[in-house]
């Protein structure tokens, strides 16, 4: 199965979160299982928010990662991901799992029939108060 994580930010040494080490976890072991298994994030520290990495694409651990450009819209902590559909695309993937309440599971919902895959959306410790009102609806 070809899976899609997107997640805002990923664990980049020596910066590790929480979230971020779930998301790295679980994309290794998926990819042990025999899926392909891709991340879609930024090459941004979640600590320091300072760019640790270039844009890119890389492999570990059998998990192929995708570094694009945060936008300017901000919710929280995390911003609107840049080239997001265009990479979204380019996997073609069964399914997308995004973490947390953040612009890109705003974009993902969005494009989800056009583009054809199944959204799983896990949210996690809200990191504002709109996420916590939000999660409350």
């Amino acid at each position: 199965m070809r899976i899609a994580i997107v997640c805002s930010y990923y664990p980049w040494p020596p910066s590790v979160g929480g979230v971020e080490t779930i998301v790295r976890n679980v994309a290794i072991e998926l990819a042990r299982r025999g899926h392909e298994v891709h991340v879609v994030t930024t090459p941004f520290d979640v600590t320091t928010m300072k760019q640790v990495t270039d844009y890119s694409v890389e492999e570990r651990n059998g998990v192929v990662i995708h570094k694009l450009k945060p936008g300017k819209i901000r919710i929280g902590y995390a911003r609107v991901v840049k080239g997001l559909r265009e990479t979204v695309e380019k996997i073609k993937p069964e399914i997308v799992h995004s973490h947390n309440l953040h612009p890109p599971l705003f974009q993902l919902t969005n494009w989800k029939r056009r583009l054809g895959y199944k959204l799983v959306a896990e949210l996690h410790y809200p990191a504002i108060e709109l996420d916590f009102f939000i999660q409350k609806i």
